[in-house]
C-alpha cells in the first residue's frame, strides 16, 4: 500500500488488569482509493491468562471495503517461558470476495521477554491455507 495521506486518532485507557483502545482514521492511497476505519481493542492480563479482543471496520467509496475483521484470543501462561494460545478470527473482505473464519492453536516458548519460538496450527474455513506454522522472532 502506498499511502498518500493518513489522518488518525487513537485513545488508550487502562484500569487494573484491563486495557482498551479506540482508533479512528482515514487514508488515501496514490491511486485515489480512500477509506475510513474504526477499531476497538481490549486486553485483560493476569499472571495465569491473557485475553485479547479486537474489532476493526473499514469502508470505502468502492467495492474494496472490509466491513469487519476481528479476533478473540486467549493465552494461558502454563509456566515460566511457556504459553498456550487459542485464537478465533473472522473477517469479510469485499476486495477478494471472501468471508473467512480462522482458528489457531499454538504453543509459544519465550527463553527471554524479547524472543519467541512458536508452533501453531492454523485452520481456514474458506481459503486453502490450513497448515502448521513455525516461527522464531526477536524484538530489538
Amino acid at each position: 500500500i502506498n499511502v498518500q495521506r493518513h489522518k488518525a486518532f487513537s485513545y488508550h485507557g487502562t484500569h487494573d488488569d484491563l486495557s482498551w483502545s479506540l482508533s479512528l482514521g482515514e487514508y488515501q492511497e496514490d491511486n485515489s482509493f480512500k477509506a475510513n476505519y474504526v477499531g476497538l481493542s481490549s486486553q485483560y492480563d493476569t499472571d495465569k491468562v491473557t485475553l485479547q479482543a479486537e474489532l476493526f471496520m473499514q469502508n470505502s467509496e468502492d467495492s474494496q471495503e472490509k466491513p469487519y475483521s476481528g479476533y478473540l484470543q486467549s493465552t494461558w501462561h502454563l509456566k515460566e517461558h511457556h504459553d498456550a494460545v487459542i485464537r478465533f478470527e473472522r473477517y469479510d473482505d469485499h476486495n477478494i470476495d471472501v468471508e473467512e473464519e480462522i482458528y489457531l492453536l499454538g504453543y509459544v516458548y519465550r527463553p527471554n521477554p524479547n524472543m519467541a519460538l512458536k508452533g501453531e496450527y492454523v485452520y481456514h474455513s474458506k481459503l486453502p491455507l490450513n497448515r502448521f506454522v513455525y516461527s522464531f522472532s526477536v524484538l530489538f
